[in-house]
This record gives C-alpha cells, sequence and structure tokens, in this order.
C-alpha cells in the first residue's frame, strides 16, 4: 500500500495581502544582470525609469500591519536618489542596518543613508564612495549574510571581491576560475563558503579563505547557457539549481555539496517550457523552496525532504499580474498569528503587491501560537565582525528564541496540544538520523567536518520509508521514532511486526484502553480523575451526615456494578460471535479464490460491490482503445462522437439507480480506505500502462506522463482530478501528435481552446475543433502549401486562402476540399482570374487578367474560354 508522506505544509496557500503595496510605479523596464526590487522591514527599494540616468526611489514599507497611513498610488513626481549619470548595474540593502543603501554601476560603489520614511527630495550625494578600476567591471553586488560591512562583489572577469563598507577597503579577492559571466552566488549557513554558478554551466565550490580556492565544481549543470542560478539550502549539504535544457524546458537539479564531482544530481525536475529566467528562494524554517519565472505570473513552491527523491511539489500561486521581480521580508514581520510562513513583495509592470503564505490550521487568528511552524528564524543581526572572519572564523546566523516569537496574549500549541510536542520530538530525532545517514545518501567518509556543522553521534544507517504500491514498511518504520530510540536502547526481544500502519501512541492507548474495559471500567481522563475526586469528597460528606443515604447509595452503587458486568459480558459474547463469523468469510472467500483460480467464473454480487469499491479508491484511469489513424477528416468526426459519448454516459449514469446489496458485512463496512498520495509519484495499471507525475489528494493533478500500454499512445501534460485537463501533447502510435488545451479528459472543443495536429504524412493543422465539424484555423501540407479558413468534416469549406508553394494564390470560396463559387486566382507570374470556379476549374462568368493588363472577359467552361462577353 502506498505510505501517506507526513507533512505540516502540504496545504500552503498564497494569497494577497490587503491595503498594502504601491500602485502607478514606474519602475525600470530591465534590470541587466541586477535585480529591480530589494526590500526589508522598514523601506522598499525600486530602480525607477528615467531618460537614461540611473535612478532609485525610496518608499516606506506599507502594509496593513503597521497601521501607516500611506496613499497607495504614487505621485506623478516622487523623489529619486540619482545615483549615476548612467544606468545602474545592481544595488542592495545592508542586513543588519535597514538604512543604508549600496549601488554600483559598472565600475563604482556608493552607499546611500535612507530615512525608514522613504526620502522626500531628490538625493544626489552619496554618504560614500568607492571607485573600481578598468579590469573590475562590476557585474553584481550583495553584503554578506553573517557578517557586518563585508560587501561581496562579482566582476565580469570570473572574480569575487571582497569589500569593508566602513573603510572602503579591499578585504580580499578571489579567482573562481568561470571563463563566462557569474550569473549567481549563494553563502553557506555559517558564512563560510560560497557556491556560484555561471553562463559557462558550471558551478563551483569556493571556499575563499583557503589556498586553493576552488573546492570542488561540476563541469556542467545544465545543457544552455541562457541562465543558470544555484541556491544553499540553509543548513543542508545540498544545493538547488535551476536552468534550461537545450529543448527550451526549465530543470531544477538538487546537487549534494559533498559529491559534486560526481556531477549527478539527487534528483532532477523538468518544468513547462518557457523563455523565463527562474529565480529560488529557500526557507530554512519550513524547508520550502519558492521558484518564479521572471515574466510568469505563478510561483511554484516545493518542499525539501531527507529522504528519496527529497524534493516534493506542494503547490503553485497564480495571479492576473505577470511578476518583474521579486523579493523577501525578514520573517521576523510576518503574521505569527496567522499561521504566516512566508511574505514576498512583488513587482509588477506599474504596481507592488505583498504576497503572504499561511498554512491552514485550526485556531488560526486566535490566541494560540503554532510554535512547530516558526522553528529556525533567522535574526537580521550579524555574527561576526571583518576580522575575526578574515582570521578563518565562522558563525551561523542568530535564531531567534521561539519563546520570544509568542505574542504577549497567546499560548504556545505545545501547550494546548501535546501532540504536538510529541511530533516534534520525532521530526528531531528523525533529522540526527537523516543527518548521521547522510541525508539519504549514506555517510561520506574522510568529509572535512565544518566549524558550524554539529557533532554526530556514530550510530546505524536507518532505511528511509519507500513509497511504493502494495509494499508493507518493515517494523521499525511503523514505529514512532522516539520509541525507534529507546527501543534501540532495551536488550529486550523485538516485539512482532505489526502490520497496520497506525500510530504507535496510539496503538499504546488503545492497549490500555482494552485492558481497562476487559477489567470493567473506563480510561481515566484528567477530567474524568477530578470528577472521581469530588464526586469520592461527597460520598465521604453524605455518609458521615445520613448513614442511611449512605446504606442506599452503596447498594445503587453494588447494582451498577452488576450492570456494568453484564454488560461487558454481552460485549464480550458480541465480540466472540463476530470474530466467528469473520472468519467463516474469510474461510469462504479463500475458497472460492480456489476454486475461480482453477475454473473461471462470473465474481459474486459481494466481490463484485468490492471491487468496484477498490477500483474506485484507486481511481486509475482505463486505458483508452486504440485511436484511428489521423487524418484531416477523421479526427473532427471523431470530436463530435466523443461528445456526443460523453452526453451521453453523463445522462445514462445520472439516471442510473444505485444498486442495495442489503446490508453490508462487517469486513465491507471496515475496509480500509486508499492511502493519500502526494507529490510527484509512479503508478503501473494492470494492462501495462503506466502514468508518472504529480498527485493531490490521491489524485493526478499537475504535470504528468502517461503511457498506454493496448495502443502505444502517449499523452505529455496537464492533468486535473485523474483527467487530462490544461495543456498537453498526445502522441499516436503512428507518430502522429495532437497539441493542445484538454478539458475534463477530451480536447479542449470551446472557441479558446483548439491546438496543433501533427499528422504521419507531416501535413499539420493549427486551430479549433467544433461538435458541429466546422473549425476555424490553418492547414500546412509538407510541400508549402498553406491554407487559412474553415473546415468541414476535415475539408476545406467556405470562404479561405490557399497559398501554393510556387507563389501563386487562391482567395474564395471552397466546397467539399475544391475550389468552387466566387473566387479570385493569382498565378506566380502576376496573371489573374477573377470570376467563378467549379470542381477547382474556371467556370462561368470570370475575366482573365494577363501582366500587361490585357483582359479576357467571357464564359468559362471546364478551365476554358469558351465565349468572349458580348459575343
Amino acid at each position: 500500500m502506498d505510505v501517506v508522506r507526513p507533512s505540516r505544509f502540504r496545504h500552503v496557500f498564497g494569497s494577497t495581502r490587503k491595503n498594502s503595496g504601491y500602485e502607478a510605479l514606474k519602475p525600470r523596464s530591465r534590470s541587466g544582470e541586477g535585480r529591480l526590487l530589494k526590500v526589508n522591514s522598514k523601506i522598499v527599494a525600486v530602480q525607477w525609469e528615467t531618460s537614461g540616468f540611473g535612478a532609485l526611489a525610496i518608499l516606506p514599507v506599507r502594509d496593513s500591519d503597521l497601521g501607516n497611513k500611506i496613499p497607495a498610488k504614487m505621485p506623478t513626481k516622487v523623489p529619486l536618489i540619482e545615483a549615476y549619470k548612467s544606468l545602474i548595474q545592481d544595488f542592495d540593502l545592508h542586513p543588519f542596518d535597514e538604512t543604508l543603501v549600496a549601488t554600483a554601476d559598472s565600475s563604482t560603489i556608493r552607499f546611500w543613508r535612507v530615512p525608514e520614511t522613504g526620502i522626500k527630495e531628490q538625493m544626489t550625494t552619496p554618504t560614500s564612495e568607492i571607485a573600481g578600476t578598468s579590469s573590475r567591471r562590476i557585474s553584481t553586488l550583495q553584503f554578506h549574510p553573517t557578517v557586518n560591512h563585508l560587501l561581496n562583489i562579482i566582476a565580469k572577469d570570473g572574480g569575487v571581491h571582497f569589500i569593508d563598507v566602513e573603510k572602503g577597503a579591499d578585504v580580499l579577492s578571489v579567482a573562481t576560475g568561470h571563463t563566462d559571466t557569474i550569473q549567481s552566488l549563494s553563502w553557506n549557513w555559517a558564512g563560510s563558503q560560497f557556491v556560484t554558478s555561471g553562463k559557462d554551466r558550471a558551478i563551483k565550490l569556493v571556499d575563499p579563505r583557503a589556498k586553493t580556492a576552488v573546492v570542488a565544481q561540476i563541469p556542467q549543470a545544465h545543457e544552455s547557457t541562457k541562465g543558470c542560478n544555484v541556491i544553499w539550502l540553509g543548513k543542508r549539504p545540498q544545493l538547488l539549481s535551476n536552468g534550461f535544457a537545450k529543448s527550451g524546458e526549465r530543470k531544477v537539479s538538487l546537487w549534494d555539496v559533498r559529491r559534486l564531482d560526481a556531477a549527478t544530481p539527487l534528483t532532477t525536475e523538468t518544468l513547462a517550457t518557457s523563455p523565463a529566467l527562474m529565480m529560488s528562494f529557500y526557507d530554512p524554517s519550513t524547508e520550502i523552496v519558492f521558484m518564479a519565472g521572471k515574466g510568469d505570473n505563478s510561483i511554484r513552491y516545493y518542499e525539501i525532504v531527507d529522504d528519496a527523491p527529497f524534493l516534493h511539489y506542494l503547490d503553485q500561486y497564480t495571479s492576473a499580474l505577470n511578476q518583474t521581480d521579486l523579493s523577501i521580508f525578514p520573517k521576523k514581520i510576518v503574521d505569527v498569528a496567522g499561521c504566516e510562513v512566508y511574505r514576498f513583495a512583488k513587482l509588477s509592470k506599474d504596481k507592488i503587491e505583498h504576497l503572504m503564505f499561511q498554512v491552514p490550521r485550526k485556531g488560526r487568528d486566535t490566541n494560540v501560537f503554532h510554535e512547530d511552524l516558526f522553528e529556525c528564524v533567522v535574526d537580521t543581526v550579524p555574527t561576526i565582525g571583518i576580522p575575526e572572519w578574515t582570521a578563518g572564523k565562522s558563525a551561523e546566523p542568530i535564531v531567534i528564541p521561539v519563546e520570544d516569537l509568542i505574542p504577549a496574549d497567546s499560548k504556545s500549541i505545545y501547550e494546548i496540544d501535546p501532540q504536538k510536542q510529541l511530533e516534534k520530538e520525532d521530526r528531531d530525532i528523525l533529522r540526527q538520523e537523516a543527518e548521521d545517514n547522510g541525508y539519504g545518501v549514506g555517510p561520506i567518509e574522510g568529509l572535512k567536518k565544518d566549524e558550524e556543522t554539529p557533532k554526530k553521534k556514530k550510530k546505524e544507517d536507518v532505511p528511509a520509508i519507500a513509497v511504493v504500491a502494495d509494499a508493507v514498511p518493515p517494523e521499525d518504520e511503523l514505529v514512532s521514532p522516539r520509541r525507534r530510540k529507546d527501543k534501540k536502547d532495551k536488550s529486550a526481544e523485538p516485539e512482532a511486526v505489526e502490520t497496520d500502519l497506525v500510530s504507535p501512541r496510539k496503538k499504546n492507548r488503545d492497549k490500555d484502553k482494552s485492558k481497562k474495559d476487559k477489567e470493567g471500567g473506563e480510561e481515566e481522563t484528567p477530567r474524568k480523575k477530578r470528577d472521581k475526586d469530588k464526586s469520592s469528597k461527597d460520598k465521604d460528606k453524605e455518609a458521615v451526615s445520613s448513614p442511611k443515604s449512605a446504606r442506599d447509595k452503596d447498594k445503587k452503587d453494588k447494582d451498577k456494578d452488576k450492570e456494568k458486568e453484564k454488560r461487558r459480558r454481552d460485549k464480550d459474547k458480541d465480540k466472540e460471535t463476530t470474530d466467528k463469523d469473520k472468519e467463516k468469510k474469510r474461510r469462504r472467500h479463500n475458497e472460492d479464490d480456489e476454486e475461480t483460480a482453477e475454473e473461471p467464473k462470473a465474481p459474486s454480487k459481494s466481490s463484485s460491490k468490492r471491487l468496484e469499491k477498490e477500483a474506485a479508491s484507486e481511481e486509475a484511469p482505463k486505458p483508452s482503445k486504440p485511436e484511428p489513424k489521423a487524418s484531416a477528416s477523421n479526427i473532427f468526426a471523431a470530436a463530435a462522437a466523443a461528445a456526443a459519448a460523453k452526453r451521453g454516459g453523463e445522462s445514462s449514469t445520472k439516471s442510473k439507480p444505485e444498486e442495495d446489496d442489503g446490508e453490508k458485512s462487517d469486513e465491507e463496512e471496515k475496509e480500509p480506505s486508499a492511502p493519500m498520495r502526494e507529490g510527484y509519484l509512479p503508478e503501473t495499471f494492470p494492462d501495462g500502462s503506466k502514468f508518472q507525475g504529480y498527485f493531490k489528494e490521491n489524485k493526478r493533478n499537475g504535470q504528468g506522463e502517461f503511457s498506454c500500454a493496448p495502443d502505444k499512445s502517449k499523452y505529455i501534460g496537464e492533468w486535473k482530478d485523474n483527467q487530462k485537463h490544461g495543456e498537453g501533447k498526445l502522441i499516436l502510435q503512428d507518430g502522429s501528435e495532437w497539441s493542445g488545451k484538454w478539458q475534463n479528459g477530451a480536447r479542449d472543443t470551446s472557441a479558446s481552446g483548439g491546438g496543433k495536429f501533427v499528422f504521419d504524412d507531416k501535413t499539420s493543422w493549427e486551430g479549433g475543433l467544433s461538435f458541429a465539424g466546422v473549425s476555424e484555423g490553418k492547414f500546412l501540407w509538407p510541400n508549402g502549401d498553406v491554407y487559412v479558413g474553415p473546415l468541414q468534416d476535415g475539408q476545406k469549406h467556405g470562404r479561405g486562402v490557399l497559398n501554393y508553394s510556387d507563389g501563386s494564390k487562391y482567395e474564395g470560396e471552397f466546397k467539399n476540399d475544391l475550389r468552387e463559387g466566387k473566387g479570385e486566382y493569382t498565378f506566380a507570374n502576376g496573371t489573374k482570374y477573377k470570376g467563378s470556379f467549379k470542381a477547382d476549374q474556371f467556370h462561368g462568368d470570370g475575366m482573365f487578367i494577363s501582366g500587361d493588363g490585357t483582359r479576357h472577359e467571357g464564359i468559362w467552361t471546364q478551365g476554358k474560354l469558351t465565349r468572349l462577353a458580348g459575343v
């Protein structure tokens, strides 16, 4: 059976915050190598569109939480920082001094001190300036995440240079060995090493303070040089890179830092084909990666886990506006009461929006603080100075204590729900086991441990839980991590393997409850205990005040005990009878199976019912019948027939009454439902058909590939609730293809639907379908002929235009795939015929106009002029 992957963030959703952001902006249309937008908890910085000079607009953060009454619409004239006479190459905000802004053109870095309320007048004089050299052409810049006042500059020569902002002096320079422009740089958790990606398609791991700076590298991470970025995943020894394949598909790969030289990713994800460059953001508190393309209108997010396949798709946020840039707010300003785990500032054409991502929890927006969602919130304070860092020291970022995040009038979820505390202990143990096991890839012998790496105790490798159909996990994986840890420390004999996938804590509670039921008692909860103590005190009081009342009470209690004992005996008797009935049914079922194996028989009504329930729970798509050979005529007829069958099937399904099989057996009533499938999974069907793609709530939802074994066809595209829905491609056995939109399992025949057919003879059709058989589109032949106009039942019919490959052209009426009616034919040499056509020939009244302007008007018969006009 499938094992449902536990996750706190399975249902994270995104939304736009109200009364936040700005409107009527004029951001710069292109950013070059750098960014257009940067934010922190106090200010918003945007590159502004100007007549040629480089400028920044500095605005205060406008958010509903802050209570500031700032107008959303920007005025016509906005005060700007006039940074350079040329365009700004890149800029960044100081991570620890939130009012200090650094800007750069190709050779000069300038620093600007701005007020928290935004600038009120033009700024032309910087606070300080560092002039560059002609050999160090600046590409991008960014501040160090843990070292105070340390700025790293990525130069176009492939080097990375470090500058002390306070002193305005160089600290050190590192040659990365990239042969082309560096496109991204990301630091590890302790700020001791960084990783870069470049247009040379290489990813390099660099220790800037080592004698040999380049520690490891991947020569070719992605196929295309179009755009590649890489980020370090917090405390994990893993990298995530985004790039392009030669075909234009976007690729996402996860790499083990300790095995970069092997150049083999842990996993690779293929996204839809798009020219948009990808941006990636990682949240160490939730271990969620957000990915968005510049120019796209969606943000996809994945959860990083400790076992293969490591990367699990969660969902995507989609809006009507395309993003030109994104920037993240510090975690300390999110709405913790509303279970908000991440917040973006999104820049579109003329607008800034605040996007929040929340976990839908019961008790959200109350006085309950969900502590388990905020276990690693990084503070915006430095951890080390430049002298210590250059001397070789490193320090991890400062994590805000969780108790400092709890609002004054709130209580932690761990106090209210002890189960959450147990789950946290389980996660801590699993995380330690994952670290000991090398995060699913095994320990690395001889690995040099970094200073920030926590010390680890030597343990045995723990196998990861495999998500495989019809597989029962071993006993150790069915037991909670805390019990598994305690079990290792004990020398007692192992318990019997349990095949029911039930929480160990629940099993213990069920055992205790069953034991107490047999003894004639009930499970004593704290509330019952208090009621029992109170009742005991009342009994003592009554015994002292009234002996007669006490005797009556004792008699009453004895009667209650007798009644309780009688109920217990009846219950045991019923249970014994039920067990016997179940055993009989199991034996009868096994006998039926043996007889069926020897001689095939029709299934019984009850077994048919059970098989139908199992099929419904799996919801596997039935393999489609082999499609006929594609042609211009039958593919349109098939669309109309499929629509009619669909309408007939729906009506028959609705009108068919449900069969009543009478009283259901205990076995049917207690039959467990299918486990939930989530994320990217494979699926194999009895006929050999295969599916590989995304599941959500046990159904195929998102991108996926279905290979139908009976007819050798393949569908690649989007799914919704187990049906083809969205953009997709159908490839038939003979090589014919259809690409376009699908609606509830069928080709979309609406006005906005349609697609492209490529037949086995390389003839193609681009356009829509219609139940009436009439469609508008474009037909292309391999010889170069092109027809634009309507088709009826796969044939040219109506008024259209046919351009021939030899340069001639016909524009007019068609009937049954032939020129018939009024039209105009232009020969390749410029000669024209205007008039009537029949059966593809000049026929009827017409005029022939030669290249020199000579006209011949008359009656035409089967392509020949038979009588001149007026004769």
